[in-house]
Order: C-alpha cells, then structure tokens, then sequence
C-alpha cells in the first residue's frame, strides 16, 4: 500500500471514494434526503477540486497497487475550542473502503497523518466522529486518541449527528 498527496486531476475518482467510504458509515445515520444533499455538498467533483485547490486543505490517498482504497484531509494549526494549543492539526476525514476494514489500511492512514503533521511542527491531532460509530471509536483509541467531549455535526438545516472530539497530543 501506498500514501501519496492528492493531485486535481484525482477529483474524479477522489469523489467516487469519498461517496463508497462515507456511505457504510454514515449513509444510515440521517433521513435518506438529508444524506443525499449532504454527500453531494461535500463529495462532489466540484466539490472537491475547490477543497484540493484551497491550501489550507491538505488530502492524501492510499493506494493498493493502483485501487484508491482509502484517503483522508488535514488542516495544519486548526484548533479546537476543546484544545488550549492553535499548533494542532484537525483531521476532518478518514475513510477506507469497508472492502478494507481490519487490513492496516486505516492504521497506515493515520501514522501518515501524524506524521505530516509533526514534520509541521504541530503539538497533537484531533477529529470529530459519529457517537455511533462504535467501528470508527475503538480504531482511534486504539491509534491514542481520547474523547474530549461532544459536539453536534451539521447534516442539514434539520438534522445534526451528535460526534465526539478526539485528541491525540504529540
């Protein structure tokens, strides 16, 4: 398996990941109708070329062989009103193809996160997820993280996900 850094020209099939890898996830955890516009809000190819295209955003993809398996995004010193330190890095998504639950995929996707973030001189990471997704919960206290506390995450104008805050400090 292999991490490189997401490229414009991998919107598309950067798109077609996001939407196979949120879904198993999250696809349940809202009316059908709220999902729909939130995925295409946030994982269309529009979407995520303007998202790759801001510098304050940071992607990465893993492969396996030439099969995008996985990727997440980080933004460098965005803090948390949870965190006392501004030099923390968010990581607002981590998605693998269920396909590859269970094989270090996600493993490998966070040692690369941390260490991009630490190269950036950052004190810890931190992340939001979903209260009911026991998978995701173990897997990061698994990686060191610990949960801070709770906070709702926007689906849409009347639907919001109860996600804890995770920290990792470095």
């Amino acid at each position: 398996m292999e991490i490189r850094k997401a490229t414009l020209s991998d919107v598309t099939a950067l798109s077609d990941l996001a939407i196979r890898s949120f879904m198993p996830a999250h696809g349940h955890s809202s009316p059908a109708e709220d999902m729909s516009t939130y995925v295409q809000s946030n994982f269309s190819a529009s979407q995520l070329h303007s998202k790759i295209e801001d510098i304050t955003n940071t992607f990465f993809i893993l492969f396996d062989h030439e099969k995008m398996i996985g990727y997440y995004k980080i933004n460098l010193n965005l803090a948390s009103s949870m965190i006392s330190s501004k030099e923390v890095t968010y990581m607002s998504r981590l998605y693998v193809l269920p396909d590859y639950y269970g094989k270090g995929a996600g493993k490998k996707l966070v040692a690369h996160a941390i260490d991009i973030a630490k190269k950036n001189k950052q004190l810890g990471m931190w992340l939001k997820v979903w209260t009911e997704n026991h998978r995701a919960i173990r897997f990061y206290k698994k990686q060191g993280f610990e949960i801070l506390g709770e906070e709702l995450f926007k689906i849409s104008e009347t639907h919001s996900n109860p996600n804890y805050v995770m920290y990792l400090p470095f």
